[in-house]
């Protein structure tokens, strides 16, 4: 499945079809089965308790289902807002706040604290990164990946899993602008030598020399 998502020439447009679709099914059968079926959408542990469960094996996979998708249509919800006010804008916009609130409906009712926590955090990171007071384009965890294209003087990395470290990139860019600017123009110059047009035909000939 995710190599046929690979092969798509808008990647970003076929996976966000493919998560509003698999939206339309599993948040609403969950809420339906938790409310009006609770022998399919209620489980109990081995102590006995009832836990919540949806159209998933358990209240942890429910919640994290939740936190997932919720994270994603959030972020969806925060690129809307930066669109030009247009019907179909209105629309996208009230499809996408209608599956938000079934997600935190949910996420509500699976009483699992490591994804409301997670949640929480996803939420506070993206809108900290989307203010406009910050040049978020600057500003990539330090993983292997990224540092394979970038070097350290085309992107401002902070250490995964590191949150002082990503406070002190965020007061960096804030306090030092012209800097910033710089390091932003070297990285566009590798950004546009590595399209994903490009990397998407080097990978289909890697997959063709293989078979």
């Amino acid at each position: 499945m995710v190599l046929v998502l690979f092969t798509e020439p808008e990647l970003k447009q076929a996976l966000l079809t493919v998560m509003k679709r698999c939206a339309y099914v599993l948040f609403p059968v969950s809420i339906l089965w938790i409310k009006y079926f609770p022998e399919l959408g209620r489980k109990w542990d081995r102590y006995g308790s009832v836990m919540n469960s949806g159209v998933t094996t358990g209240k942890n996979a429910m919640g994290n289902m939740s936190a997932i998708f919720g994270l994603f249509f959030l972020w969806c919800l925060l690129q809307l807002l930066r669109k030009e006010k247009t019907p179909s804008r209105w629309r996208e916009f009230q499809l996408t706040l209608g599956l938000l609130l079934m997600i935190a409906y949910c996420l509500l009712k699976a009483h699992s604290a490591t994804s409301d926590i997670c949640f929480i955090l996803g939420t506070g990171i993206m809108v900290a990164i989307g203010l406009r007071s910050l040049n978020k384009r600057v500003i990539a965890p330090r993983a292997r990946r990224i540092q394979d294209y970038f070097a350290e003087e085309e992107l401002i990395c902070f250490n995964l899993g590191d949150s002082e470290d990503l406070a002190d990139k965020f007061d960096f860019v804030f306090r030092h602008p012209c800097e910033v600017e710089e390091i932003v123009k070297r990285g566009q110059r590798v950004y546009q030598n590595h399209t994903w047009s490009g990397e998407k035909a080097n990978l289909l000939s890697c997959f063709a020399e293989i078979a």
